[in-house]
């Protein structure tokens, strides 16, 4: 899995979408909060070749850009940031209880409410 760098600031909407693209493509990133941090914002100024705007996305060591550059690599098909989960395919099953229902007047405002039981129950 790559490794993903994001230099972002408090309340940052484009920070934020940053994020939110990054975790669609099921990718963890290390946010790195720069507000009130003035050496954080030194390094991100130096590694980003002189660029301060937030937020500034790394992958790789290489520099993406900011949250634009993020989208439209995204947009051109270039951005595949899949992790793998395990080398095998695991198959869950799941035991779910049956549910039955049955309509009745229950004697309130809603004359023919639909009743959800557990099959088996009382």
């Amino acid at each position: 899995m790559a490794k993903i760098e994001l230099y972002s600031g408090f309340l940052c909407g484009y920070c934020l979408a940053a994020k939110r693209l990054l975790n669609r493509k099921g990718a963890d990133s290390e946010d790195i909060k720069v507000g009130f941090r003035p050496e954080r914002r030194a390094k991100m100024v130096e590694r980003a070749d002189g660029r301060h705007s937030l937020p500034q996305i790394f992958i790789d060591g290489n520099h993406i850009g900011s949250c634009d550059e993020l989208h439209a690599l995204d947009a051109a098909g270039n951005l595949i940031l899949r992790q793998k989960i395990a080398e095998h395919e695991v198959t869950a099953q799941m035991n779910v209880p049956k549910l039955s229902f049955k309509t009745g007047n229950t004697g309130g405002h809603r004359p023919e409410r639909c009743l959800f039981r557990l099959a088996g129950g009382q």
